[in-house]
């Protein structure tokens, strides 16, 4: 789900939006140990600029 709304809140121009629904993703899966995932939400964060 958090993969929708992150990229929704792109499209829509958001990008504190973006960052945070990412920033939350990004947890979720490192917690639950899903590293392909976590590894792609990384390179998203890196694309948005924001840190």
């Amino acid at each position: 789900m958090l993969g929708l709304v992150d990229q929704l809140a792109m499209k829509q121009g958001d990008i504190p939006l973006a960052h945070s629904y990412y920033r939350a993703a990004l947890a979720l899966y490192t917690d639950f140990g899903n590293k392909p995932l976590a590894l792609h939400v990384q390179q998203k964060l890196a694309e948005l600029g924001v840190d």
